[in-house]
């Protein structure tokens, strides 16, 4: 949906738990949820703000 907006997403990173050479066995169900559904939405400090509003806008429409 975004992309079609002009939007650029990136998915989200792997878990920090999830690094093999931690051996973390513990459970993160929200950290699980965030590495799965997540997304990084056009972000920076040279982002023009206009960038911003048409992100929020986009945003709105979609949780319509």
């Amino acid at each position: 949906y975004l992309l079609s907006k002009g939007i650029r997403t990136r998915p989200a990173l792997p878990n920090v738990n999830s690094a093999p050479y931690l051996n973390c066995n513990e459970k993160f169900p929200c950290s699980d949820k965030f590495e799965k559904q997540g997304i990084f939405l056009p972000s920076g400090p040279a982002q023009p703000f206009e960038n911003v509003e048409t992100v929020l806008r986009a945003l709105q429409e979609w949780k319509q």
